[in-house]
């Protein structure tokens, strides 16, 4: 009867999932605003539409159903992300992307620590989780500090910007900037867990999984010829091997976001080999299904209740970020030698969270350090800076055309 319960659930996500997108295309919005606020909304009406709140329901069921989908749609489409981006890693721009990903970092870090130390300075008990003064200080520095790879990637290409040199760099410094965050998040956790040894383990596990993806990239190019004759095969290989490497380094305290990502780099760089096409189709198959981890969010952190957001904090909690992010951003633009424009562009494009953000606050939560309150802040700051990235962009193109058009009128 749970299966049932489990497809039905699906079902209804996926619709309105559908819906969200239709809803935020509308609005002239990013597709998975849409697809984060519906999710998210349907784990509060379940319950109250249902009364389950756990404990021998089948809520319980469908939770844990959909969060393991979820989690495998997120883990293949990150392995096709990590796959592709390795051409931008390695262009000539490496120099300017690794100042803008170090300048943006260091921001955005110093914002969370500031936002830390406004809620310790508060004393309000519900903005505070169960971690101590240090960890809490980290994991907001953490949760300032990352970029929606999978969501800029998205609006990029939904804006034609795949060619241009601020996107390039933003994409690379978001998955560098991001790298840095989930290695800080395993050490926040394992501090959080009051096992130092939980650190030495997660790191160990890093280590060990850079060496083995280094290694699994020379088997990988020796069956690229085997890839193109059995396309089907690979694409459920790599899949596999996708998954398994994911739920492994979540189960040795990273998170499932890592493991996807050595899965990814694992590959041959795209272009090189028959690889591509079977890294495509997972991911071909996994978008549809990443709503699922919206919902099983919801379900998980809102089950009872959804509270009062606290919106004092919500609007320091948005400023900081922007700040961090998009003043960050733009500093390491212009330091990296990039014109003011594209600096700013840069800056909009890291601003961007949604799914990666999502992620890391779920982590918080599960484990403690991050109150309910402090979640509705940090999810406001989430959507605000993630809505307003396409209408930035677009004012900025605006503001570009009018300044060429001018400087045109003037030499005529």
């Amino acid at each position: 009867m749970v299966a049932v319960w489990i497809l039905l659930a699906i079902v209804v996500a996926l619709l309105a999932a559908w819906v969200g997108r239709r809803v935020a295309a509308a609005l002239r919005l990013p597709g998975v605003i849409g697809e984060i606020c519906v999710g998210l909304a349907l784990g509060p009406l379940t319950v109250a539409a249902t009364g389950w709140h756990g404990g021998g329901t089948p809520l319980d069921g469908i939770r844990t159903g959909l969060t393991l989908i979820g989690q495998a749609a997120v883990i293949l489409y990150l392995m096709n992300l990590a796959h592709d981006v390795r051409r931008s890693l390695n262009s000539r721009k490496i120099a300017e992307t690794a100042r803008v990903t170090l300048v943006s970092v260091l921001v955005s870090l110093a914002a969370g620590v500031a936002l830390a130390a406004i809620v310790i300075l508060d004393g309000e008990p519900e903005l505070r989780g169960t971690a101590t003064s240090a960890t809490f200080i980290l994991y907001s520095a953490i949760a300032m500090g990352v970029t929606a790879a999978p969501v800029l990637a998205r609006i990029i290409n939904e804006r034609g910007m795949t060619g241009s040199s601020a996107a390039r760099i933003s994409f690379a410094a978001a998955v560098l900037s991001d790298a840095i965050a989930w290695l800080l998040l395993a050490v926040a956790l394992g501090l959080n867990s009051g096992r130092p040894a939980g650190v030495i383990v997660a790191a160990a596990a890093a280590a060990g999984g850079v060496l083995l993806a280094w290694g699994a990239r020379g088997a990988a190019r020796r069956l690229s010829a085997w890839s193109a004759r059995r396309p089907g095969l690979a694409a459920t290989l790599a899949g596999t091997a996708a998954l398994a490497a994911g739920f492994a380094s979540e189960s040795l305290g990273l998170t499932v976001i890592f493991g996807a990502c050595l899965a990814g780099l694992a590959l041959p760089r795209r272009g090189t080999s028959q690889w591509d096409a079977a890294v495509a189709t997972t991911a071909r198959c996994a978008k549809p299904f990443l709503p699922l981890f919206f919902v099983a969010t919801g379900l998980t952190v809102f089950a009872n209740g959804v509270g009062a957001v606290p919106w004092g904090i919500a609007f320091a909690t948005v400023a900081l970020g922007v700040l961090g992010k998009f003043g960050g951003g733009y500093l390491g633009g212009r330091l990296g030698a990039q014109p003011p424009l594209d600096s700013a562009r840069i800056g909009a494009m890291l601003n961007t969270r949604g799914l990666t953000e999502l992620i890391i606050l779920q982590a918080g939560h599960q484990t403690g350090i991050l109150a309910t309150r402090l979640f509705l802040a940090f999810l406001v700051m989430a959507l605000a800076t993630t809505a307003v990235t396409g209408p930035l962009l677009a004012l900025l193109d605006r503001v570009e055309a009018r300044r060429n058009r001018v400087t045109a009128e003037s030499f005529g």
